[in-house]
């Protein structure tokens, strides 16, 4: 099996852009992806980045 871009179904080639869990075959695929995003979800990712950085910092923190 082999993977597809999730934004132009092309398969992939040896560099891969992630993007949360998605894969892009290129830059340009991943930005369009980002663009069509409603804002609703961007303002959720973001926030979900700010958690996830926040939980690991603290973490790191604590094992100290």
């Amino acid at each position: 099996m082999s993977l597809r871009c999730d934004d132009c179904r092309q398969q992939m080639g040896l560099i891969v852009y992630r993007y949360w869990q998605m894969r892009f075959c290129s830059t340009p695929c991943k930005d369009a992806y980002q663009y069509r995003l409603a804002e609703e979800t961007k303002v959720k990712i973001g926030h979900l980045d700010f958690v996830d950085g926040a939980g690991s910092r603290n973490k790191r923190i604590r094992a100290a």
